[in-house]
């Protein structure tokens, strides 16, 4: 039986069983609308943010990011560069501070070239130092309203302290993910979300996360480490290496190297504190030759006798000075060797494993 045309068009516009109305509220868990995706319009995420010298980027908007480093690594260092990137085109950021102060980062962004009327009119700095009651949850809605295109969240230890939370406790990350960088999520859907966090001392046990329980590792879309090979200061040239150990869209690791590095970085200071931080993307047309007789000479020197500056180094093995460097600087990478500033700024060299060319 044919119904009559004017019921039909009827049925046909009422909304599908088990879907909800469009004047009815809708929650997260509403089914997702996969129009886009199924006509074949979606796009993947392109990481824009925090580019190398060949125009690669390392940062997704509307994507969470975790940089995992020692104290002192220049994680600080990376995330201003992001945010000066970010001026220079305009945009706002948004910086989250939980262990610096407001002279200490805003010295680095001048430092960086980044002009006083620019940081007045688009940098967002806050510093909190309590908990999020209703008033201070108003100050941060009134940032976010701003629609920063990069929220920085600084000193990720103490902020999980600031709400009373436990980052060594799995439940307690997710709370503290969905307080913070997924509000910001939530607020300002193109910003990236870059958390700075450290790592465990111990290079045996640290895994590819930062510090404290594993969701801090599942709860963000990408994360990356940072290795340095030569400390950042004033006056001198600091060097490190970017390892991307997490890219859940994908599009960062078409570009790393085969040991999943995105970047080396190499940062000048001058003598009255400019700084130039540029990230190279690392060798891919062909990995270099490692010189493990070398890097097991380097490694037993550095047995025998703890604290070996380079210039020691360089005496104390057989080898070209350029290639006991390279080797040295291998089992930095590696986490062989590690070192520490002694006086007039050396790099006093010990060993944390011995290094035996049998077992590379």
């Amino acid at each position: 039986m044919r119904l009559p045309a004017d019921l039909a068009q009827h049925i046909q516009s009422l909304p599908s069983p088990g879907l909800p109305s469009p004047k009815e509220p809708r929650t997260t868990w509403a089914p997702v609308d996969l129009s886009e995706i199924l006509a074949g319009t979606y796009t993947q995420p392109t990481p824009t943010m925090l580019e190398r010298t060949d125009g690669r980027a390392l940062l997704y908007p509307g994507r969470i990011h975790a940089l995992n480093a020692e104290p002192e690594a220049g994680k600080s260092w990376l995330a201003l560069k992001a945010a000066d990137e970010r001026l220079l085109c305009g945009d706002t950021v948004l910086y989250i501070d939980f262990e610096d102060s407001a002279p200490s980062i805003i010295s680095r962004l001048r430092a960086l070239g980044a002009s006083t009327g620019t940081i007045a009119k688009c940098f967002i700095y806050l510093r909190p130092d309590e908990s999020l009651t209703a008033e201070a949850e108003a100050d941060f809605e009134r940032a976010l309203a701003r629609k920063p295109s990069l929220v920085v969240f600084d000193g990720l230890t103490e902020a999980y302290g600031r709400l009373g939370l436990n980052p060594e406790f799995n439940p307690d990350v997710a709370k503290w993910m969905a307080l913070l960088p997924r509000r910001v999520q939530s607020r300002c859907p193109e910003a990236a979300v870059l958390l700075l966090d450290h790592v465990v001392k111990n290079t045996e046990t640290r895994g590819r996360w930062a510090i404290g329980a594993q969701h801090k590792l599942a709860g963000v879309d990408v994360a990356f480490s940072v290795a340095v090979v030569e400390p950042f200061g004033r006056g001198q040239t600091g060097t490190a290496h970017i390892k991307v150990e997490k890219d859940r869209p994908g599009g960062i690791r078409e570009f790393a190297s085969s040991e999943s590095f995105v970047a080396h970085v190499v940062a000048t200071s001058s003598a009255t504190g400019d700084m130039g931080i540029r990230l190279e993307p690392p060798s891919t047309q062909s990995e270099p030759i490692r010189p493990k007789a070398l890097m097991q000479r380097v490694s037993v020197a550095i047995e025998m006798k703890p604290g070996l500056s380079k210039k020691a180094l360089r005496s104390a093995v057989t080898g070209k000075s350029d290639d006991v460097d390279y080797a040295l600087e291998l089992l930095i990478l590696d986490s062989y060797v590690e070192f520490k500033t002694g006086a007039r700024g050396a790099h006093l060299h010990s060993s944390v494993k011995p290094y035996r060319e049998t077992n590379d």
